[in-house]
């Protein structure tokens, strides 16, 4: 079982990183309108939430939960983890891969257990983000769950982090 302590602080800070930056990137490849996107972020918040109620075994996981788990009387404060300036989609999408594929490397020294729940950490928040809101239709009529930009960037997150989409 790896800590906190076996990784460098930039490993550590992608490794914090990237499940987030996944999540945000999925909600802005959608190019939503305001209430799916805020239901998309929210979505974030949401898993990330799970997360810290329902803790984990594996240390890796269980030391990043600690780190996001909020302060007392706080919510979950996702730019305090996540620090990136990107104004497009193009740029967070370039700053999302290269801290996914950062983060994977730094996994070269987790156990293969605590590297695939990370992992599904990663491809659970980036789906979530994906079914939060319905893409395309008219007044919540129609349109779709997933739209093809977002199933093409959980397909980028997915290869960037070495699994399956």
């Amino acid at each position: 079982m790896t800590t906190r302590t076996d990784y460098s602080d930039e490993e550590w800070k992608n490794i914090m990183a990237a499940p987030i930056m996944a999540g945000l990137y999925v909600a802005m490849a959608a190019g939503s309108g305001p209430i799916d996107t805020l239901k998309e972020a929210s979505s974030i918040a949401h898993s990330l939430t799970d997360l810290v109620q329902k803790g984990s075994a594996n240390e890796l996981i269980s030391a990043w939960i600690d780190e996001i788990k909020p302060k007392e009387g706080q919510a979950v404060q996702m730019k305090e983890v996540v620090q990136v300036n990107a104004k497009t989609t193009a740029e967070l999408r370039s700053a999302t891969i290269d801290t996914l594929q950062q983060a994977n490397a730094a996994l070269a020294k987790a156990t293969p257990d605590e590297a695939a729940e990370y992992k599904q950490i990663v491809m659970t928040i980036s789906q979530r983000v994906a079914e939060a809101g319905k893409e395309g239709g008219f007044l919540g009529i129609g349109g779709t769950r997933v739209s093809p930009p977002e199933t093409n960037a959980m397909q980028e997150i997915a290869a960037a982090i070495g699994t399956a989409a």
